[in-house]
């Protein structure tokens, strides 16, 4: 294979991953845009065991604000609960539980949620689960569509410090390659070889 071909599959071979590169950009852009539009939102199971072996650490959920009143026992839902740090300070977290109960406070419909691993958990969530989270009470955000090991490792890695320089320093690296090829490269009109050379007839 001569330089001229090889240089030509090379440049097909870039020209293809840059543009499949782009490619899987826009369509991970579009489907995250898709799932916005439908009320769907993706959460992260935090460092706990209660939903194990369900749901494990670093799980992606995807969920969706479904009607709070077709809500049933034994769905999994997202809600917003408050908690007490060690330092007194009150943080706002989201926390995935199973429904166990339907109730009823003041004639309005509330669920009771606990979660499903019996090694860790002890009872039920302190607080109830309404549609709106007042008085105290956990705001209901969606409910489990499904969920994703694969996915959520993947997204942890990506967001992570670790993950982010290895990003950054990939996308480096790919740029600073491109250039030097960019460099290479001679342009097509000042390299001639002896058979592109016709002798001229008077």
């Amino acid at each position: 294979m001569n330089e001229r071909l090889l240089q030509s599959e090379f440049n097909k071979v870039r020209t293809w991953s840059l543009r499949d590169t782009l490619v899987t950009m826009v369509l991970i852009l579009l489907v995250v845009s898709v799932m916005l539009l439908f009320g769907f939102r993706g959460f992260l199971v935090a460092n706990t065991a209660s939903m194990e072996p369900t749901l494990r650490y670093n799980d992606l959920v995807i969920v969706r604000r479904a009607n709070f009143d077709n809500l049933a026992v034994g769905d999994v839902v997202t809600f917003r609960s408050t908690v007490r740090l060690p330092n007194g300070s009150v943080e706002r977290v989201y926390i995935t539980h199973q429904i166990i109960k339907v109730v009823y406070q003041d004639g309005v419909r509330a669920f009771r949620t606990a979660g499903t691993n019996p090694e860790v958990v002890q009872g039920h969530d302190r607080e109830l689960l309404t549609i709106d989270g007042i008085d105290g009470t956990n705001a209901y955000v969606g409910r489990v569509m499904f969920s994703s090991r694969i996915l959520g490792n993947l997204i942890a890695y990506l967001t992570s410090p670790f993950g982010i320089t290895m990003l950054i320093l990939n996308a480096g690296a790919i740029l600073l390659f491109v250039l030097i090829l960019k460099l290479d490269e001679t342009p097509s009109g000042n390299k001639m070889n002896k058979a592109d050379i016709e002798p001229s007839r008077v």
